[in-house]
């Protein structure tokens, strides 16, 4: 559900733009921030999307957030979870629920 909100989101504004890597910086022991912008070519803005990345025991890395317009995916994401949660009393079926909902609104045809 995360990758697809925010990828239709980035896709909207910087469809068919190059997404050009820079430079990284240690975050601690197992991760590193990667540095990106997309090449604006258009009306777009040029924002600067920072990549979280770790790496995982099988020596693999993966993006565990994305940093962009200076917001953070996970933090985000957490907060509108908490949100989904006190709004149902703590309630899980009612936040499950609520998930699958979301997830359908994106799968729709638009």
């Amino acid at each position: 559900m995360i990758v697809q909100s925010y990828s239709q989101r980035l896709r909207s504004v910087y469809n068919g733009q190059e997404l050009v890597f820079g430079a990284t910086r240690p975050d601690g022991k197992k991760g590193t921030w990667v540095s990106s912008r997309f090449n604006a070519s258009s009306n777009a803005p040029s924002e600067e999307v920072l990549w979280r990345v770790r790496r995982t025991e099988s020596d693999q890395y993966k993006v565990i957030d994305v940093v962009f317009a200076n917001v953070s995916l996970v933090v985000t994401q957490r907060d509108d979870f908490t949100s989904i949660l006190q709004r149902n009393g703590g309630n899980m079926d009612e936040f499950l629920a609520t998930l699958r909902d979301k997830v359908a609104k994106l799968q729709a045809p638009a």
